[in-house]
Formats: C-alpha cells, sequence, structure tokens
C-alpha cells in the first residue's frame, strides 16, 4: 500500500497538514509517493486501497475514479 501526498507550486506538500500527515504515514513505514496533479499518476501503477492525501478537488477526483459517490 502507498501512500500518495499532493504537492503545491512550491514543491511541498500543499499544506501543513498534507505535510504532517506525509512525516506520519514515513515514520509508520508506508511508502510514498509525491504528486502535483492527478492526471500525471499512471493509473495501472494505483491499487485500491491506497491513501490520497490531497485538496477537496483531487479527491473527489480519485472517489470518481473509484466509482464512489460523494
Amino acid at each position: 500500500m502507498k501512500v500518495y501526498v499532493q504537492l503545491g507550486r512550491n514543491k511541498l506538500p500543499y499544506s501543513i497538514n498534507a505535510y504532517q500527515a506525509l512525516k506520519g504515514f514515513e515514520q509508520l513505514g508506508f511508502e510514498i509517493e509525491l504528486f502535483s496533479k492527478l492526471s500525471e499518476l499512471d493509473p495501472t501503477q494505483i491499487e485500491q486501497q491506497d491513501i490520497f492525501v490531497g485538496g477537496i478537488g483531487t479527491i473527489r477526483q480519485r472517489l470518481h475514479q473509484l466509482g464512489i459517490a460523494y
């Protein structure tokens, strides 16, 4: 299982909350993948149980990809 963390324009986690999530998941031993836009990720490499940390629009887009109504 991977944790995908969205980056902001400055190439750092997009918010302090995303940064804290990144650090917490690192300490727990999760594999971390950084991304700016969901569209830049290879969908064949993403598993349903992977965790996403991102903005509301990104999370809604991911839920849509999974077929989950929100």
